[in-house]
């Protein structure tokens, strides 16, 4: 829901927006119950705006309405993690055999240039930056499939965003930073090279390497302090 044309947001548009990133940065910690009229007096906006707001939030999964209690910030369990990144696995599957297919040498050099850009800021240590050139990645290989823009970006998004409050710890396991870099880097040379089945498998692996980690993460570090889940 973001603005078009660089033409300001709308009352609903900014609710939404800064109720998500309360969300994503975990001001509103997971389990948390607002009410409509609470949110609002925070963001200085009316109710209207900010109900509608959690009404798309509620449908991305991010909060849940509570029957005359308010609207509550959803928790992962690590069954959610399974369940989001079997998803993840099954798409992003597809999108490397996709893009196995793409000539266009301006999206090919749009891959090859954020997996350089990844190499450099991870040899810096620069995660912000690191983080750019991630998604540039990311949208390079969206732009390279048969699903350039639309629904499968926005389920991808999405799910993205369910999981993105433990993101950045995930990035901070010794290594982790070092290892996706890799891992992009080979998904790309197999993509860059037109093997398909290569593309495949090691996009499978990539996706299976993060969902191990993120759950030895949360099982031993993060669960045993949050038992109804993050």
């Amino acid at each position: 829901m973001n603005s078009e044309n660089g033409a300001p947001l709308t009352a609903e548009q900014q609710a939404y927006t800064m109720i998500k990133d309360r969300i994503l940065n975990m001001t509103y910690m997971p389990g948390r119950v607002l009410s409509d009229s609470e949110v609002a007096a925070e963001l200085n906006l009316s109710r209207t705006p900010v109900l509608q707001a959690l009404r798309y939030l509620e449908c991305e999964g991010l909060v849940n309405r509570q029957h005359r209690q308010g609207w509550q910030i959803c928790a992962l369990s690590l069954d959610d993690i399974h369940d989001i990144f079997n998803i993840k696995e099954a798409l992003g599957v597809m999108l490397a055999r996709q893009a196995v297919q793409c000539q266009d040498e301006t999206l090919r050099e749009a891959m090859r240039a954020a997996v350089e850009g990844m190499i450099r800021a991870n040899e810096a240590g620069d995660i912000k930056t690191w983080e750019e050139y991630h998604r540039q990645w990311h949208d390079a290989l969206m732009a390279m499939s048969e699903y350039p823009a639309g629904r499968v970006e926005g389920i991808l998004n999405n799910l993205n965003d369910q999981w993105r409050r433990v993101r950045n710890g995930l990035l901070a396991i010794e290594g982790r930073m070092d290892r996706e870099t890799h891992e992009h880097q080979v998904v790309a040379d197999a993509i860059l090279s037109g093997n398909g089945d290569e593309a495949e498998q090691r996009m499978r692996k990539h996706l299976q390497s993060v969902r191990h980690d993120l759950v030895d993460l949360l099982t031993h570090l993060v669960l045993p302090f949050a038992p109804h889940g993050i």
